[in-house]
């Protein structure tokens, strides 16, 4: 399915955080959104999911959704948003509950999630007893197993160390290779949105309008970490971003 934000505006009483913000995620692409700290991303990532109501614009969403898909429009947040009493295999089983599947389907879901995210053999094990990234897995296979037509992710990787962001980056990687699944990312991280967009939307600083959308020239199963190409991509988009910090430094104080 594709997903649309159309001159999307939106303020919190008095701040307005939003202007006329206008971006596509086609169906099957990543979309990274990259914007300075607190420009309004997860705002828009919370309106273009149905959390949040625009306060002016509108949200298409188009497009036929995959067979079998319970929810169009799925989450995956920073900070796992697990709950430590339940398993991984129950926290992940969460997502079905009320659905109206049979047990049979419902098992077969979850241990499909749980196979393609590697936690087959944690399904009996607790929050408390994972890593990080092993955490971060269990959020990532509650929100497949409803095989989602939308995926959001909202800083998924930040909460982690740098060696668990790489390993994290090829498993999703594979993810969208298997399933094909439109992503909207909202993310800080340069490296990581050059390693896995299609193309970038860079947000300008609240109230966020769209500055600039650019396409990731080399394909995502041919990105190397060297690659001069996507280095000269990673500092056009920091250029973009620090002339941006530079404007809130240099802003008069009341």
């Amino acid at each position: 399915m594709r997903l649309e934000a159309l001159d999307v505006s939106h303020c919190f009483a008095e701040l307005r955080v939003l202007d006329g913000v206008s971006l596509r995620v086609e169906e099957g692409e990543v979309l990274g959104i990259i914007g300075p700290s607190g420009c309004g991303k997860s705002t828009l990532l919370e309106i273009l999911g149905g959390l949040l109501a625009p306060s002016a614009g509108r949200v298409v969403l188009a497009g036929d959704p995959p067979d079998g898909c319970l929810n169009p429009l799925t989450f995956v947040f920073q900070d796992f948003a697990l709950l430590p009493w339940r398993s991984v295999e129950r926290n992940v089983s969460l997502a079905l509950e009320g659905v109206g599947l049979g047990t049979a389907e419902k098992d077969l879901r979850v241990r499909q999630a749980l196979d393609r995210t590697g936690l087959l053999d944690f399904s009996d094990a607790y929050p408390r007893q994972l890593s990080g990234g092993m955490r971060q897995r269990v959020g990532i296979a509650r929100a497949m197993v409803v095989r989602p037509a939308v995926l959001l992710m909202d800083e998924p990787l930040s909460a982690l160390d740098a060696q668990t962001r790489e390993v994290l980056k090829e498993d999703l990687l594979e993810l969208w290779r298997e399933t094909k699944c439109t992503t909207a990312y909202v993310t800080h991280n340069l490296s990581e949105v050059v390693g896995l967009a299609d193309r970038v939307a860079v947000l300008s600083r609240r109230p966020a309008r769209v500055r600039e959308v650019i396409e990731v020239p080399v394909g995502r199963d041919d990105r190397r970490r060297e690659d001069p190409v996507l280095l000269e991509l990673q500092s056009h988009l920091w250029n973009l971003l620090s002339s941006e910090a530079r404007d809130v430094l240099e802003e008069p104080r009341p």
